[in-house]
């Protein structure tokens, strides 16, 4: 791992050299240590070069690109880790928009993000805004999906899981 970081550092380098540092190519590459880092739970330093690359990213694609919704995407799973569901959130919210507007509202991804985005919100103690997002993704799987998939297994053991903590936070009503 130490070895492909200085390699990929030192291309780093070099590009931004060549090609200036607010380059397309610059940012992608930024990427490649970004995700070597969160792989080895580095995830702090992660977040720095995440944030470099989208900076870079939303400055020369522009904000609706499918590069700069798969950096927000990277950058709001390294917050997570990290325990700062705030920071997630509004990440997670645009790249929902980025897939609603590119694939529909009624797609198996959007189902996917709003069940990492009320697992977000019961993370921060939010587990009414965390059903409503469940209800919606758990009515686009049943109508794709097979009842033994998994993926509607899980989305129903997250339903159940926020319904728990819902009524345990109210006390149990």
């Amino acid at each position: 791992y130490e070895d492909a970081y200085l390699l990929f550092t030192q291309a780093i380098t070099i590009l931004e050299k060549v090609l200036g540092a607010d380059d397309i190519r610059v940012a992608v590459a930024n990427q490649k240590p970004a995700d070597l880092l969160n792989n080895q739970g580095y995830y702090e330093e992660a977040s720095i070069l995440y944030n470099h690359s989208l900076g870079i990213a939303e400055k020369r694609l522009g904000p609706n690109n499918s590069g700069v919704a798969l950096i927000r995407l990277k950058l709001a799973t390294t917050y997570d880790k990290q325990e700062q569901p705030e920071k997630a959130e509004p990440l997670y919210k645009q790249y929902l928009t980025y897939l609603e507007e590119s694939l529909g509202a009624k797609h198996q991804d959007v189902a996917t993000i709003l069940n990492i985005l009320a697992m977000n919100y019961n993370n921060q103690k939010r587990h009414d805004e965390a059903e409503t997002l469940l209800v919606r993704s758990l009515s686009i799987l049943k109508k794709e999906l097979s009842s033994d998939d998994p993926e509607l297994m899980r989305t129903f053991n997250i339903y159940e899981h926020t319904l728990n903590q819902k009524n345990h936070v109210s006390g149990g009503n």
